[in-house]
């Protein structure tokens, strides 16, 4: 596991299971992640995995998934983090290059 930190931006939105669009971009924080491959339309994908691990983020405890966005790597990602009690936000943000390698 190491930590990484995730730039959210605004991207095409932010949805929230509770609300039809959820008009805010969260703050960049630092997780705690690990890369996972998942089979996604017969395709392998890489991701990385695990919480945010900043305790006074207002996404605190949240579980995360990020994935590639893009074919060619470029750093911006695809976001879905859930909270213990089943909200979900998607949105779409960035991180550095060279998180997905190691």
């Amino acid at each position: 596991m190491r930590t990484i930190e995730v730039r959210p931006f605004y991207g095409w939105g932010w949805a929230d299971s509770q609300e039809a669009a959820w008009d805010h971009v969260p703050e960049p924080f630092q997780a705690n992640v690990t890369q996972k491959i998942e089979i996604w339309y017969d395709e392998p994908v890489r991701t990385l995995q695990g919480t945010v691990a900043e305790a006074s983020h207002e996404l605190s405890g949240y579980s995360v998934l990020l994935s590639q966005r893009h074919v060619d790597w470029d750093g911006d990602i695809n976001i879905t983090l859930r909270s213990k009690e089943g909200r979900e936000l998607r949105g779409f943000g960035s991180i550095d290059l060279a998180s997905f390698d190691g």
